[in-house]
């Protein structure tokens, strides 16, 4: 009889690997004054909250829900930037130069962190509520926040679904798109709500915290303690 200990829950074997692109492979603005500061255009500062905060996301006011809808893929970038115009009393161009600034650039090691991925037996995707101005700029190989998006098997956007985290829909598509079960996805994402949405779908699931300057490292160690790396 084999009298090894047998660890404690030991972790499931994971088949598919989804990051949050923001704050997690990406390196963004903290919020718009942030992201207006960058655009040099710090009148700007103070038009709305933070832009992935709960309370911005749950805000009836009209530019919060003008972000719910560009993130979600209801109205497009040449709308976007005229409403956003219109509701802060600013020009198109400027709403534009924010927008933009807003995405800085991949973290150090993300890239190869996915090269890395793509040589193990395991599916990688991405799940970020995003909007499809972010997605060029990200998937451009001229832009300092790219990532090259043939690297990931399942490259979920917001704005390509229709549906936003924490949405439990959002996670139902990629569970019924993927047909690998719950508890064989490793999700890895910044904002507590989105990792709670998470979990209650049954997934796996690790917060990536905002306090350091590269998270990178850290999710190289979680995926290291989950054995797909």
């Amino acid at each position: 009889m084999d009298s090894t200990p047998q660890p404690q829950n030991p972790k499931p074997e994971i088949d598919l690997v989804m990051f949050d692109l923001g704050r997690v492979l990406l390196r963004i603005a903290d919020d718009w004054d942030h992201a207006a500061l960058l655009a040099n255009l710090p009148e700007l500062a103070g038009l709305t909250g933070d832009l992935s905060t709960k309370a911005a996301r749950g805000s009836h006011h009209p530019l919060a829900e003008l972000f719910d809808h560009f993130e979600t893929g209801k109205v497009t970038v040449v709308e976007f930037f005229a409403t956003a115009a219109k509701l802060a009393d600013v020009k198109v161009d400027e709403v534009r130069r924010v927008t933009e600034a807003v995405l800085i650039e991949a973290f150090p090691g993300a890239i190869a962190l996915l090269d890395r991925l793509s040589l193990e037996p395991v599916k990688v995707g991405c799940l970020s509520n995003t909007n499809a101005h972010h997605w060029q700029m990200f998937t451009s190989r001229e832009h300092a926040a790219y990532l090259p998006i043939e690297l990931f098997d399942y490259p979920l956007g917001s704005q390509i679904v229709g549906l936003a985290k924490p949405d439990p829909a959002i996670y139902q598509y990629v569970e019924d798109g993927t047909e690998i079960p719950p508890a064989n996805i490793l999700f890895f994402d910044d904002l507590q709500e989105n990792i709670d949405a998470a979990l209650a779908r049954g997934w796996q699931a690790e917060l990536v915290s905002r306090d350091t300057d590269n998270p990178i490292p850290a999710v190289i160690a979680k995926l290291e303690a989950y054995g797909v790396l």
